[in-house]
């Protein structure tokens, strides 16, 4: 789910007009993004691992992970920014008001 309108899509298809479960489905896709951001931060703890304590041989591959772990953790951001835009159109569609 990296685009506004899957997300969407998703809470068409469950049907969900009460502003609970609305809420409910929207922290559980906001888990999957705390999930993505959890794999970055083993990656850059990874990374750093391999980079620092193994031979210098190796410290391009520590540097990959570290990297990829940096972007995991931008994605997450995202992710989260795109949840919660869908959540605010589908409940603007159907028009319900989301109480935070």
């Amino acid at each position: 789910m990296n685009d506004e309108r899957t997300i969407v899509a998703h809470y068409k298809k469950d049907g969900a007009t009460d502003p609970e479960v609305i809420l409910l489905k929207e922290s559980e896709f906001l888990a999957g993004a705390k999930a993505v951001k959890t794999q970055g931060i083993v990656f850059i703890i990874a990374g750093l691992f391999i980079a620092i304590l193994v031979p210098p041989v190796t410290l391009f591959i520590g540097g990959g992970i570290l990297a990829y772990g940096i972007y995991q953790i931008k994605k997450s951001g995202k992710l989260v920014n795109i949840i919660k835009a869908a959540t605010k159109t589908y409940s603007e569609s159907i028009g319900v008001d989301l109480k935070r």
